[in-house]
This record gives C-alpha cells, sequence and structure tokens, in this order.
C-alpha cells in the first residue's frame, strides 16, 4: 500500500498517504471505533473501491490492473453478517470452494470449530439450516462463514469483524488454529476488540 488517499464523496478524509506493507506469512490486527475506516481498508484491499491517490500492489502489480478472476483468487473473506444458503452445513461450507473433496470440507470445519456443534445437530453436516442459517445461533453462522472462507485457502484471508459474535476463549482458539494452519498466508483480523488481536503479530 503506497501513500494512498481515500474518503467517501469529498468528505472527511479516511486515509490520508497511508503506506503500508505487509509481508507474506504476517498475520495482521487492525482495530478502531465504528467509522475509523477498518471496512473501508478492506474495500480497498479487495478492489471494491480504488483510492484517490496511491497504489495498492500485489507482488508488485498494480490492483487495479488486475483481471476480476485473479483478484478473487487473491482473497478469502468472511465478514461479519455472512449470507449462509438454506441447504445443509456440509453444502455451506463447500461453497467456498467448488471442487472441494469431503476431507476437505472436513478439515476446514475443524479448523474452525465447526465440528464442535455440528456433531450435536439433528442430522450432523446434513442438517438443513434454514435460511440465511437460522437455524443456528449466531457464534455458529460465524464459524461457517469463516471455515466457508478457510476452504478457499487463498494467499490473503481477511476476517472483517467475524469473530464478533465467539466467546472470548473460542475466538482466541480459533484464531490461533488459524494462525498455526495459514503460515504462508497473508491473515488480516479487523476487530473493535484489542483482546481479539494478541495473537497476532502486528
Amino acid at each position: 500500500i503506497e501513500n494512498i488517499s481515500f474518503s467517501y464523496d469529498n468528505q472527511r478524509s479516511l486515509f490520508n498517504n497511508l503506506t503500508l506493507h505487509i509481508p507474506i506469512g504476517q498475520k495482521l490486527g487492525v482495530i478502531g471505533p465504528s467509522g475509523a475506516g477498518k471496512t473501508s481498508f478492506i474495500h480497498l484491499l479487495l478492489g471494491l473501491y480504488n483510492p484517490i491517490q496511491g497504489f495498492i500492489k500485489i507482488n508488485n502489480q498494480d490492483l487495479r490492473n488486475l483481471p476480476i478472476d485473479q483478484k478473487r483468487s487473491l482473497f478469502s473473506y468472511a465478514p461479519q453478517g455472512a449470507s449462509l444458503l438454506h441447504r445443509s452445513v456440509y453444502d455451506n461450507i463447500a461453497f467456498g470452494k467448488s471442487d472441494a473433496s469431503p476431507a476437505e470440507v472436513y478439515e476446514a470445519a475443524k479448523i474452525c470449530l465447526c465440528d464442535e456443534f455440528i456433531n450435536s445437530l439433528s442430522n450432523g453436516y446434513e442438517t438443513i439450516i434454514g435460511e440465511g442459517g437460522y437455524k443456528l445461533s449466531g457464534g455458529q453462522r460465524q464459524r461457517i462463514a469463516i471455515a466457508r472462507a478457510y476452504l478457499k485457502k487463498a494467499p490473503i484471508f481477511i476476517l472483517d469483524e467475524a469473530t464478533s459474535g465467539l466467546e472470548a476463549s473460542l475466538e482466541e482458539k480459533l484464531l490461533n488454529r488459524l494462525c498455526q494452519n495459514l503460515k504462508n498466508h497473508i491473515l488480516i483480523v479487523i476487530s473493535h476488540r484489542i483482546s481479539s488481536l494478541k495473537g497476532l503479530d502486528r
């Protein structure tokens, strides 16, 4: 990220000449109150917005010049309110990777602590969770969304308040597992709780 500036509709500037280098394998935490620009920062990284000035580069390639399919392949993204399908738990996790094997789906579920509640559901992985996942708790929905994103294993994994519905001990355990299993990936965790970020590199 090289000297970027950004604002909405020429209003209050969120970023002025921001420069940031994130090396491969680094686990980065971003914290701030509502309105500080955390999600805007992520939207810039994802290419949903372009900076007013400056550049965002990945492997020295300007993000704006990459084909959309290549951009998508670079990121795994789990937002706070991820949409779940009126399908089975298995299908919702597998949605993250079209050619995922059952072993990959089960591994993602285990790493993201989904198996801790899936085994208690009426039909296990084949349980239909309802439109938007309404049959599950908020924390369970979040873990499924994170497992879906993990399954893709893109080089850059972004959690945008995606663990906000988890108890602190569960959140810590989940982030530790992600750090252990994504050693060669960039992990960016957005949070409003400083305690969520204590196990990260930066």
